[in-house]
């Protein structure tokens, strides 16, 4: 393991206050000197006794030079910033794993909630009516509120909860009903042995609407209770 506070001490020791530690040895030289400023030789710092240098003293001598304190200082700069930015970058990693796992855990929480509004909303959506408001023809809500459904009158369902689908399709009851009440009031007002022959072709002549049309009951019961009591009162004129 290097010992970099040692190894910066050395260098620093080294380094001579003019050349701040920059070395140099010229070719076939067997010393290496501090490289002045402006590039010749300064004080010696090291030299071999052999003249010229063998080939492993040369190598030596060059890589002493190439190794000085300058060089040492500044790989022991970038070596500190190295290991500063890895410990920077480690924390920062660190960091986003506690995020993400944060972030992960809010979205979850999310999640659930919004997994427990649609449930809320689905059984909102699915509740029964809590009661029927009979209306006015006109739609508007009169006060007499019931139990239970009747397909005879004007009724709209009621439901303690909002959101309920108050609109469904007809379903094929509704239509089993309607084209059974059609039957039912034909065959009543317009069979030959009808009580009030003609009373269900004038209602339609007057209102050009079917006698037998649900959305009409209101009048054609009127019709009918009026048709009624004319027909009362003609017979006992008659009958004077």
């Amino acid at each position: 393991m290097i010992d970099i506070n040692e190894l910066r001490r050395l260098a620093q020791a080294a380094s001579h206050p003019t050349t701040k530690g920059r070395w140099i040895r010229l070719f076939g030289e067997r010393t290496v000197y501090d490289r002045m400023e402006d590039g010749c030789r300064g004080i010696p710092v090291v030299s071999t006794d052999k003249h010229p240098p063998s080939s492993f003293e040369a190598a030596c001598l060059d890589f002493i030079a190439a190794a000085n304190p300058a060089v040492i200082n500044s790989l022991l700069e970038r070596l500190e910033a190295a290991e500063a930015d890895a410990l920077e970058q480690a924390r920062l990693n660190g960091m986003g794993a506690e995020r993400e796992a944060a972030l992960l855990a809010k979205l979850e929480a999310v999640e659930k909630e919004r997994n427990a509004l649609r449930a809320k909303i689905e059984a909102m959506e699915r509740q029964e009516p809590a009661g029927w408001q009979r209306l006015y023809k006109d739609g508007s809500g009169t006060e007499d509120i019931v139990d239970s459904p009747n397909v005879f009158i004007y009724q709209r369902p009621l439901y303690a909860l909002p959101g309920a689908q108050t609109r469904p399709a007809p379903s094929e009851q509704d239509e089993f009903v309607r084209k059974t009440w059609a039957r039912f009031s034909n065959e009543l007002h317009r069979s030959p042995d009808a009580p009030y022959p003609g009373m269900s072709e004038a209602f339609e002549q007057h209102f050009s609407q079917s006698f037998t049309d649900r959305d009409w009951r209101v009048e054609s019961g009127v019709w009918a209770a009026a048709w009624k009591a004319a027909k009362r009162h003609g017979a006992k004129g008659e009958e004077k």
